[in-house]
């Protein structure tokens, strides 16, 4: 039997910089949140996926290269999931490039 999915892409703490994010984060880190909940309870495959790049940029976006942009650098601060978010150490975790 298949079972539905949830999603949670990029809440991150690099992606959360602005202020008009910085504005929402506890609206939407509640209202994923109740998501959750209401996915676990009906046993739903929870997948977080986030950004992650070396810190040479060499697996970085042409454009975060040519503008040295360091967000999402791996093992830092930034590429990890936002602390508010109630993440367990079950569900999966995909890196994406």
């Amino acid at each position: 039997m298949n079972k539905p999915a949830l999603l949670i892409i990029d809440m991150l703490n690099d992606s959360f910089l602005s202020e008009q994010l910085i504005a929402k984060r506890a609206e939407l880190c509640d209202s994923i949140n109740k998501l959750l909940h209401f996915a676990r309870e009906n046993q739903f495959h929870i997948l977080w996926v986030r950004q992650e790049f070396k810190a040479d940029l060499s697996d970085a976006f042409l454009e975060m290269r040519d503008e040295n942009i360091n967000m999402y650098i791996e093992g830092t601060f930034g590429s990890k999931i936002l602390e508010e978010l109630q993440q367990m150490g079950d569900e999966r975790e995909i890196i994406k490039k």
